[in-house]
């Protein structure tokens, strides 16, 4: 049970390096395209810029979200391990996945038929809900927004 513990952490340890690549390559990509958009006075690139934001949010909630079973995974090899206190997966899910944390702490069955999608999927909406989620619909919205002024103000042409 040790061993399945150390890799699911390991497991979340990747993934989670995995999220800071991707959210490092589209930041970086979105900076290039409004200073082209920019350079060449072209609209229709920062269109293209605009949806940056909306790619990054998709892959933050799916890379968060797969990492979900991992942290049930955890818990429970720490439950059976007796590890309390501050145990490093339940750490993290007392202070980054409230809803989950609530669900073990009253001893659902996450092994029952069902049970670990409802909570997934209960989490999908409270991660939209959160700050990150909030930053990237804004920047989604300012970047659409300086495409139309593009368009329509500066007359910048499309393509």
């Amino acid at each position: 049970m040790r061993l399945e513990l150390q890799e699911a952490i390991i497991t979340f340890r990747q993934q989670i390096t995995l999220a800071t690549q991707i959210a490092g390559f589209i930041v970086a990509a979105d900076s290039v395209l409004l200073a082209y958009g920019f350079a060449q006075r072209e609209s229709g690139i920062f269109l293209i810029a605009s949806f940056l934001p909306i790619i990054l949010l998709v892959s933050y909630l799916e890379i968060f979200l797969s990492t979900v079973p991992v942290i049930c995974v955890a818990i429970t090899l720490e439950k059976r391990l007796r590890l309390h206190g501050d145990s490093l997966a339940r750490t993290f899910a007392r202070t980054n996945l409230r809803h989950i944390f609530s669900t073990f702490d009253a001893n659902v069955d996450l092994e029952a038929p069902g049970a670990l999608e409802s909570v997934v999927e209960e989490l999908r909406w409270s991660l939209l809900n959160k700050r990150p989620g909030h930053v990237l619909e804004l920047t989604f919205i300012a970047q659409f927004i300086l495409f139309l002024v593009s368009l329509l103000t500066f007359h910048y042409r499309f393509m």
